[in-house]
């Protein structure tokens, strides 16, 4: 008789058959070389460790040998990991040799020790960020400054996604470095605009429909708390418009390859791979006085074909 139980996401389950994993790509590490841990290690003196890629490989496997053999309906079969199996895994973060040792550390361990430590040290730093966005009071102004100030704002950024989108605590194995979040799980970060940024920028291309311009910034008439001169001549900004003085200023800009500056309020979304920026104009400066230019522009153009 096949015992039935009850799963609280798929209600009544009969479990027919399992496969266990057994992996041969696996690498032995000293305990001490444990960088951070997804829950508190044990007190092994010897682990060995299987990469991610390959432990879901394994998953894969055993799911294909499963689904190869059972009979039932697919429709009505799942084929998973018990909740408790899954949530008792540690992913960890393990630290190996290199081929040429550090001749400022006294071997592996005081190597791991410092790096883990400047890792621990940037955690700290950005968890007064991590709070005010937790709390909705994070703006694009004041994440872009902080970042912009870090010796390395990638990594930085990198660090930041990772832990405002864990819902789990992070440790080292002595101590919790992140006691996660409350929300669900996100890849990606919103931030709001708070305050009114002037740029000059060159329009690259304007969709009538969405009214809806991407914009290349090509100068900073002011000082940026979120960019920097390395944006210059390489930074996209999709901004929104609001009515058609506004469109229709952007499309000249476009035509004429003038650049044009604008007052932005401007949003971000940060994720593993970089920042985009997205935008709300609200105003042209000057705009009646650059529409009379480019007015001035198109009669000359048009003269120009009759000459």
């Amino acid at each position: 008789m096949i015992q039935t139980e009850i799963c609280p996401k798929h209600g009544e389950l009969c479990l027919t058959f399992s496969s266990q994993i057994f992996s041969q790509n696996d690498i032995a590490v000293p305990m001490q070389n444990i960088i951070m841990t997804e829950s508190l290690s044990t007190d092994a003196e010897l682990v060995r460790i299987v990469p991610v890629g390959h432990a879901i490989h394994l998953l894969k496997e055993a799911e294909s040998r499963l689904k190869s053999l059972h009979v039932q309906p697919r429709d009505v079969t799942i084929v998973g990991v018990r909740t408790e199996q899954l949530e008792a895994i540690d992913v960890v973060v393990a630290r190996k040799s290199s081929r040429q040792a550090r001749l400022d550390t006294d071997g592996l361990g005081e190597e791991t020790e410092i790096e883990r430590d400047a890792a621990k040290v940037l955690a700290r730093r950005l968890s007064p960020m991590l709070a005010q966005l937790n709390n909705k009071s994070l703006s694009t102004e004041q994440l872009c400054k902080a970042l912009s100030e870090e010796s390395d704002p990638s990594r930085a950024r990198a660090a930041f996604v990772a832990l405002a989108g864990s819902t789990e605590p992070i440790s080292d194995g002595t101590e919790i470095i992140y006691q996660g979040s409350n929300s669900l799980p996100k890849k990606s970060i919103q931030l709001a605009g708070a305050k009114v940024h002037r740029i000059i920028a060159n329009v690259c291309s304007f969709e009538w429909a969405a009214r809806r311009a991407d914009v290349r910034l090509t100068a900073l008439p002011e000082s940026s708390p979120i960019f920097t001169a390395k944006d210059l001549g390489v930074r996209m900004i999709n901004v929104s418009m609001h009515d058609d003085l506004s469109c229709w200023l952007s499309t000249q800009a476009m035509a004429f390859g003038e650049p044009i500056a604008m007052n932005l309020v401007i949003n971000a979304t940060l994720d593993a791979r970089g920042i985009i920026y997205n935008a709300k104009l609200v105003d042209f400066p000057d705009a009646e006085k650059t529409s009379e230019k480019f007015r001035s522009m198109f009669a000359e153009r048009m003269s120009s074909l009759f000459d």
